[in-house]
């Protein structure tokens, strides 16, 4: 691995277009048993309390949320903890 990086971290890959000259995120990364893998843009779907019939779906929002969902469902990980500012 190119980094030095720890089992479930995350890395955000950012390439500069040559067209506009700006920063555009060309992928989402996780360690996992040692090795890099893609992090697919995937979505967390819940029955309301209020309503069995009722299902809600929340999607990500931002490149930090797309990882944030990803470690919520990901069920090796067993202590699980999101911070913010």
């Amino acid at each position: 691995m190119p980094f030095e990086m720890q089992e479930n971290e995350y890395l955000l890959v950012y390439t500069k277009s040559e067209r506009t000259q700006k920063l555009e995120l060309t992928g989402h990364y996780v360690v996992k048993h040692g090795k890099l893998q893609k992090v697919s843009r995937d979505s967390i779907s819940f029955k309301s309390r209020k309503s069995s019939e009722k299902t809600t779906t929340i999607y990500p929002r931002n490149d930090e949320q797309i990882c944030a969902v990803n470690l919520l469902k990901d069920p090796e990980v067993t202590i699980k903890l999101l911070t913010g500012t």
